[in-house]
C-alpha cells in the first residue's frame, strides 16, 4: 500500500467554490429608528485538508447560514439579536495525522490510525448591545 501525495494542483484548505448570498431588509419605525433583517447563506465546496491523499483528508461540501435582527435608534445605539450557524453543521477546519494506541502493554498491542482534526463552532447565538460613533 503506497501513499499518494497531491500531485492535481490541489492546494490545500483552498476549495474550487466559496460562495456567500446575502439579503437584508430595513424597515423605517415611528420614532427615528429602523429594524434591519438579515440571513447570510456561505457555500463551500469540497477541499482537502492535508497533503496525503487519504479520504478522511477531505471537508466535504458545507453550507452555513446565519441570521441577525438588528434595531437602530435614533441616537446611534442598536440592539442585534443573530443566530450564526443555524443548522448546527459540523464544519471540519483542519485535519493532521495521528496514532492512538489501543493497547500499549498487552501482547496484541496495536496502534489505530488515523486523521485528528478541528471543527468549527457549533449553532452560537446571542445579543448585541453598543453604539457607533
Amino acid at each position: 500500500m503506497g501513499v499518494e501525495y497531491v500531485t492535481s494542483g490541489e492546494v490545500i484548505s483552498s476549495p474550487r467554490w466559496n460562495l456567500t448570498a446575502s439579503l437584508s431588509h430595513d424597515w423605517r419605525v415611528g420614532d427615528g429608528g429602523k429594524v434591519t433583517a438579515a440571513g447570510r447563506i456561505h457555500y463551500t465546496s469540497r477541499q482537502l485538508l492535508y497533503p496525503i491523499v487519504v479520504p478522511d483528508a477531505y471537508a466535504a461540501a458545507e453550507t452555513v447560514a446565519d441570521l441577525d435582527v438588528t434595531y437602530r435608534g435614533p441616537k446611534n445605539w442598536f440592539v442585534q439579536a443573530y443566530v450564526k450557524n443555524v443548522g448546527n453543521e459540523a464544519t471540519l477546519l483542519s485535519v493532521f495525522p495521528g496514532d492512538l494506541s489501543r493497547d500499549v502493554t498487552g501482547p496484541n498491542a496495536a496502534t489505530d490510525y488515523r486523521q485528528y482534526g478541528f471543527i468549527g463552532p457549533p449553532r452560537t447565538y446571542g445579543i448585541r448591545v453598543g453604539a457607533d460613533f
